[in-house]
């Protein structure tokens, strides 16, 4: 008897349409997620008068009122003036640090203001005061 060896073929998965798909499905879903931005609070600036912060030690207490005017510390001054104060008060520390509680009508610009001439002369820490409002009631 003649028996023949019958040849063997090399059996194999070919998972080329498998990454195929699956690469199909992760661009479908990284396109349809929606983006958001991220939860921010809705707050509220006080007005100057109901306002009392409790500074921190050495703290510039800032206030500014609707019509701009700025006290520093409970005295009323001008920008230029509360900048050569804190020149004149931050050559020997290190560590000093700003309040600005400012009211809810105040120009953004004039709070940016006073946020750089506080970093300008040395004030390593910027506090801004506000009131969370409780959406809830």
């Amino acid at each position: 008897m003649n028996f023949k060896e019958k040849k063997r073929r090399d059996i194999g998965i070919d998972i080329t349409p498998v990454v195929d798909t699956v690469f199909n499905l992760l661009i479908f879903f990284a396109l349809s997620l929606r983006f958001t931005s991220p939860a921010s609070l809705d707050i509220t600036l006080p007005p100057l008068t109901s306002y009392a912060p409790s500074p921190e030690p050495a703290a510039f207490v800032l206030q500014v009122n609707h019509t701009g005017e700025l006290r520093c510390n409970q005295e009323v001054i001008t920008l230029h003036e509360f900048e050569q104060r804190l020149k004149e008060e931050l050559k020997n520390k290190n560590n000093a640090s700003a309040i600005i509680s400012a009211d809810e009508r105040v120009p953004h610009g004039v709070v940016i203001r006073i946020m750089d001439a506080c970093k300008k002369y040395g004030v390593k820490k910027i506090s801004i005061a506000a009131e969370i409002t409780d959406q809830n009631n």
